[in-house]
């Protein structure tokens, strides 16, 4: 297999798992914001990556066991004493559950390419074309300028992504860069 053909595969295999479902930084985010633990973290600045560690073992659990409930219960075993953790895991389920959680899921794409933007702008110059830029690019050249085109190109090589404009590559790391991100950083 070249390594063109690998990395569109690695591509799709990374959208599936993050279409799966809920990423670390979804259930750290649900988890904070309900404060299922009562920890007072949203009461006290600095606290957001609070529940973190947590959704890190629910999702790695998840992602071992297959079940959520199974997950949840194991990692809040690990915390407490059996009568809390299960206490505690009808909350967690409530809360990764609700229609708070399917929301978050389903706009995941929306927040996804937004961080496309951020992270690679050169992808949209073409939205932003006068006609004579147009009729460049239609000849096959690209009317930006070389510094600029080097600059991209130079912050792809430093990402280890393809130089090519529109390399699917790039949602590629889009997605996996929000799937590993803090929730402060990804989820406004």
């Amino acid at each position: 297999m070249s390594k063109t053909k690998l990395r569109e595969f690695e591509a799709r295999q990374q959208q599936a798992i993050t279409d799966s479902a809920l990423l670390p930084c979804e259930i750290s985010y649900l988890l904070y914001h309900a404060d299922v633990l009562n920890t007072g973290c949203q009461q006290n600045p600095g606290m957001e990556n609070e529940y973190d560690q947590l959704a890190q073992w629910i999702h790695d659990g998840v992602a071992a066991a297959g079940s959520q409930q199974v997950a949840v219960r194991s990692a809040l075993t690990d915390l407490f004493d059996a009568d809390i953790a299960a206490d505690k895991t009808n909350t967690v389920l409530a809360v990764l559950q609700s229609n708070a959680a399917k929301e978050l899921k389903s706009s995941r794409q929306q927040r996804i390419d937004a961080l496309h933007l951020k992270l690679f702008p050169e992808c949209y110059d073409h939205l932003y074309d006068s006609i004579e830029d147009a009729r460049i690019r239609r000849r096959g050249q690209d009317p930006m300028s070389p510094a600029y085109q080097a600059a991209w190109q130079q912050k792809r090589r430093e990402r280890g992504i393809s130089e090519e404009m529109m390399s699917p590559e790039t949602e590629a790391y889009a997605a996996k860069t929000y799937a590993t991100a803090n929730w402060v950083q990804v989820i406004k």
